[in-house]
């Protein structure tokens, strides 16, 4: 059988856990038949309290918004009352890039309220598409974009260089004091507008990459320096690369890192994105680098496929979320912000065929190896968000409310929400020996590396001053594991150990309702007791809270 694998947790705190780190993207996405906050809310934009009681219990403490992929086509004013320059006051419907209209009920002001009720940070999302495309001057455009936090954070009576009094507008649509914003982002995703074709640059002018880079940097330079002159405090997040593991987005990201590192730029934003989603719609189905049939894959290789995801993977077969392909915009003293992030797969019964397992474990443990993945990173990054939040239909919400029925989890909100309950703000360095792990020869995402291994244990600590919890990832399919965790001689003793489990029956169907359930245990210690032997049940998320024994 071999010898007894073992984790040992010692005192060595190696990052900082920034609680934000477990944050939610509120999307209200204006081009598909998911809307978010809009489907659930009523006439006058308010959720449900059954709905905010279920994004209570998420428990995060940042919350990205107003949206992603339709932001850069959006006006922001359209989601409050009174706008200047609008003949109604009423909030419009907002047409989408894709030709769609949508309803604004919750707005930024129902953002608000949410957040009173429930505590969180906001992150705002400003349009740059219009300076970028040409739709706007660049300076008109990023005031434009700084009305928006104007909004938020000015006091009435303080006129904004657009010679408009925000604070006063949001003062008459009922709120009188300012809110508090320490995060936006200028734009979303700009990677797959730019740089722009040939056509776009032709219009624009651009005669060659220099002049694609020099009005790239001249967009972020302009919306900073709105955004600062509202509020000097704020800090920017600027969108980074697009999958830079990818070698077809080569070219184009050297364009992107010249931007990010000119010092006009770097000197303004303090945060850079990555977005990470996988396996997405199983594009491709390879083994050991060969194409094949999904259908003639073994169960298990199917599985490992699917767990394989979203994040990049180390050699033992650890989830390292975006691994080292940020490390010159590390270097440049840019913290990662992973603002939007989900295990997403679709097609998936199609792609693979019938199997003895649904989706839901899948979703479930791929979201934890990622969460495990940005806690390895924590010295790097402040920020994540799983997207998305709440919705009606997408398989990626963290909560879904369909009308009729109380709002449950979906895997990743499970998940997360036990990340979010997890206490502590130290990482601890781990000791690993003879932990198992799988050959993982399948590719399901073509651009993202395959990982050669598995680790069937993948584990991060998160302590306190009371005491410290190891978040387990057991990926193993139909079998369990045993483990033995070990106190160093540094840490103080355990008092007492709870051991929370996250699983679910391997053909759930999280479409009908809740498919993962989470159940506790208590260990008896006996005095003095430095390890513990644990046995892993199969395909699990595990969490072993052990609290100190207090110092006399």
């Amino acid at each position: 059988t071999g010898p007894m694998p073992s984790i040992t947790i010692t005192a060595q705190i190696e990052a900082q856990l920034d609680r934000r780190l477990f944050g939610g993207f509120l999307e209200r996405p204006t081009f598909s038949s998911e809307h978010g906050p809009e489907a659930v809310c009523d006439d006058a934009g308010r959720l449900p309290p059954a709905v905010i009681a279920k994004l209570a219990e998420l428990g995060t403490q940042l919350v990205r918004f107003p949206g992603g992929t339709g932001v850069d086509y959006d006006d922001w004013t359209d989601l409050i009352d009174k706008a200047p320059g609008r003949a109604d006051p009423a909030r419009p419907l907002t047409k989408g890039f894709r030709g769609g209209e949508y309803s604004n009920r919750f707005g930024l002001d129902e953002f608000f309220d949410l957040r009173d009720e429930l505590g969180f940070a906001p992150l705002l999302v400003t349009n740059l598409g219009d300076a970028l495309d040409g739709r706007r001057s660049i300076a008109d455009a990023a005031q434009h974009a700084a009305g928006m936090l104007a909004y938020c954070v000015a006091e009435p009576g303080a006129v904004q260089a657009d010679a408009i009094d925000w604070g006063a507008i949001r003062a008459a649509n009922g709120r009188p004091e300012p809110v508090s914003v320490g995060l936006v982002a200028v734009g979303n995703e700009i990677w797959f507008k730019w740089p722009p074709k040939p056509e776009e640059r032709k219009r624009l002018g651009l005669a060659d990459d220099a002049a694609v880079i020099q009005r790239h940097v001249d967009c972020l330079v302009a919306y900073a320096d709105a955004l600062h002159a509202v509020s000097p405090q704020v800090e920017l997040i600027v969108d980074g690369l697009h999958d830079p593991w990818n070698p077809d987005n080569r070219s184009a990201n050297i364009l992107r890192r010249q931007v990010l590192l000119h010092p006009d730029v770097r000197s303004r934003y303090r945060h850079v994105t990555i977005h990470q989603y996988a396996p997405m719609g199983v594009y491709a189905s390879r083994r050991h680098g060969e194409t094949v049939p999904g259908t003639e894959l073994s169960d298990d290789e199917a599985w490992y496929g699917l767990l394989a995801a979203p994040g990049i993977f180390d050699d033992a077969g650890r989830n390292t979320a975006f691994g080292g392909w940020l490390d010159d915009l590390v270097a440049a003293d840019y913290r990662i912000a992973a603002t939007e992030w989900n295990w997403n797969a679709w097609r998936v019964k199609k792609r693979i065929g019938k199997r003895p397992y649904s989706d839901a474990l899948p979703m479930g443990l791929g979201a934890a190896g990622y969460l495990n993945g940005l806690i390895r990173q924590a010295r790097y990054t402040d920020l994540g968000c799983q997207s998305m939040m709440l919705g009606t239909t997408w398989g990626i919400t963290a909560v879904r409310a369909t009308e009729g029925k109380d709002p449950y989890f979906l895997p990743q909100g499970q998940v997360l929400a036990a990340y979010n309950a997890t206490p502590g703000n130290r990482v601890l360095a781990l000791k690993e020996r003879h932990l198992p792990g799988v050959p993982q020869a399948v590719q399901f995402t073509p651009w993202y590396p395959v990982a050669t291994r598995m680790a069937l244990i993948d584990a991060v600590a998160i302590a306190e001053d009371t005491g410290v919890t190891l978040c387990l990832v057991h990926r193993a399919r139909t079998d369990s594991n045993a483990l033995r965790v070990i106190l160093d001689a540094t840490l103080p003793t355990a008092a007492s150990a709870t051991v929370r489990t996250i699983t679910g029956p391997a053909d759930a169907d999280f479409k009908a309702g809740p498919s993962l359930h989470s159940s506790e245990d208590t260990i008896e210690l006996s005095a003095d007791q430095r390890s513990i032997d644990l046995i892993l049940p199969p395909a699990a998320v595990v969490f072993l809270r052990l609290d100190y024994t207090p110092s006399p």
